[in-house]
C-alpha cells in the first residue's frame, strides 16, 4: 500500500484534529451529565450516559491513533480542544430532556465533523479514514434516533 503524502492528509488531519477535540467536549458534557441527573429516570439516563461517554472515550483513542497512522500527531491540550472545538460545555443543566437534547445536538455537530472527514479523505484515497468514520456516522445516526425516541416521551 503507498503511503499517503503529506501534502495529500493535510485536510484530512486538521478536519480529524478537529474530530478529536468535539468529542474531548462531547466525552466531558457526558460524565456531567451522568454524574448530575436526576428524577424519575434517573436510572436509566445515568447508565446510558455512562455506556455513551464509555464507547466516547473508546472512540477517542481510535480517532488519536488514526492521525498517528496517518502521520499526524494528536493534540492533547485542553485548551486546544475548546479552541478547536464546535461541541461546546454545557451549564449544569438541571433537566434530564435537556441533556438529551444536548447530546443530540453534539452527535449532530459530531456527524457534520465526520462527513467532512470522509469528504476529504475520500479526494486523496486514504480509505482508511473514509471507511472508518463513514462506519460511526451511521452509529451516531442510530443514536440519534434513539435520542429522539426518548425525547417523545419527555
Amino acid at each position: 500500500m503507498q503511503k499517503l503524502r503529506e501534502k495529500d492528509i493535510d485536510q484530512v488531519a486538521a478536519n480529524i484534529s478537529q474530530l478529536l477535540a468535539n468529542l474531548h467536549i462531547h466525552y466531558q458534557n457526558l460524565r456531567n451529565f451522568h454524574w448530575n441527573v436526576s428524577g424519575a429516570h434517573f436510572l436509566i439516563l445515568h447508565e446510558y450516559f455512562e455506556k455513551l461517554y464509555e464507547a466516547t472515550a473508546k472512540t477517542i483513542d481510535e480517532v488519536a491513533e488514526r492521525l498517528l497512522a496517518i502521520g499526524a500527531h494528536p493534540r492533547h491540550s485542553l485548551q486546544e480542544y475548546l479552541a478547536m472545538a464546535e461541541c461546546r460545555e454545557q451549564p449544569q443543566l438541571k433537566d434530564p430532556w435537556s441533556m438529551v437534547a444536548a447530546v443530540k445536538q453534539s452527535n449532530e455537530v459530531v456527524i457534520q465533523n465526520l462527513e467532512a472527514i470522509v469528504k476529504a479523505a475520500d479526494q486523496v484515497d486514504d480509505f482508511g479514514s473514509s471507511e472508518m468514520y463513514a462506519t460511526y456516522i451511521g452509529k451516531l445516526e442510530k443514536q440519534n434516533w434513539i435520542l429522539d425516541a426518548m425525547l417523545e416521551q419527555a
